[in-house]
């Protein structure tokens, strides 16, 4: 609908223009429409029966001869239409006054998805379950109601804890980025809360994404400090760290048994995730996609 009303603008074409003039990204994404586009038909076809990909056949995973498939079409349809809500998106931030409704439109997302969690968190400690478990509508295999390593996993309501780890990874980068621009206290308390349920949300998905989250903010302070430009956000980021750091060496210092779950938790979800079963299964998704690279180059 949004897309259907900004194709039937008459300046459609000169806001693409703008699109592509003020975001060199929007070249890349146009690139990788066409390619995975042209692939999707072609490549199948070109290489019918030269290597096996994994085809899931009612519920089952199978080892199938490469053909052209509907999920060929399904899933790049699904990988454009991401692409096109970016360009909608990108058009639409053109007209005055849209981009504070997108910021409204965010907060309300970062705001569901915490809470969300948050009564998924307390369902469980309570002793209720999955409290979602009967508006879940999904057809496929869920993971709502799992522990690891004696913690609760937080699902919310998505499927399983790595797919409400990536939404609230995007709450995050988002909370943290409109915070530091503009000191928001809103958006200080949303980025807290969403680093909180992160930690919690025992996901390697979580744990990975901190890691390239903090890497970047890492980097942002050091140029930041580089350049003299460091605001009081920053400032009271570092002091913030300094803080966490000081409490848990203090802990340690106290009783080191106490932190003892969350570095099991650790060594589980990621110094170990290959060994489990999940991790085995994605790293033979991995091999299988290379021995196809290596059979059609």
């Amino acid at each position: 609908m949004l897309g259907g009303s900004l194709l039937l603008r008459r300046t459609i074409m000169h806001e693409i223009a703008i699109v592509f003039a003020r975001h060199p990204l929007a070249w890349l994404l146009l690139v990788l429409a066409i390619y995975a586009a042209a692939t999707s038909v072609l490549l199948p076809r070109l290489f019918n029966g030269r290597t096996g990909v994994y085809i899931p056949i009612e519920g089952i995973i199978t080892l199938m001869q490469l053909a052209p498939t509907q999920g060929n079409l399904t899933q790049t349809a699904y990988f454009l239409l991401g692409i096109f809500v970016f360009f909608s998106f990108s058009i639409l931030l053109l007209r005055p006054g849209k981009l504070e409704q997108m910021h409204l439109a965010l907060f309300a997302f970062v705001f569901t998805n915490t809470i969300l969690g948050w009564l998924d968190l307390g369902g469980k400690f309570a002793g209720i379950g999955d409290i979602y478990a009967s508006i879940r509508t999904a057809s496929y295999a869920l993971l709502t109601d799992v522990e690891q390593s004696g913690f609760y996993r937080i699902v919310g309501a998505a499927p399983e804890a790595s797919a409400y780890a990536t939404m609230e990874l995007t709450c995050l980068a988002f909370a943290y980025t409109y915070w530091r621009r503009t000191g928001s206290l809103l958006a200080q308390l949303f980025a807290l809360q969403a680093l909180l349920l992160l930690v919690l949300s025992t996901s390697s998905t979580a744990y990975g994404g901190l890691g390239v989250l903090l890497l970047t903010a890492t980097l942002s302070l050091l140029l930041g400090a580089i350049r003299g430009q460091l605001r009081w956000q920053d400032w009271l980021l570092l002091a913030g760290a300094m803080a966490a750091l000081a409490a848990v060496l203090a802990t340690i210092l106290y009783n080191d048994a106490i932190l003892q779950p969350f570095i099991d938790l650790f060594r589980t979800m990621v110094l170990e995730k290959g060994t489990s079963s999940s991790g085995l299964e994605r790293n033979e998704w991995n091999a299988q996609g290379i021995r196809g690279f290596l059979d059609t180059y």
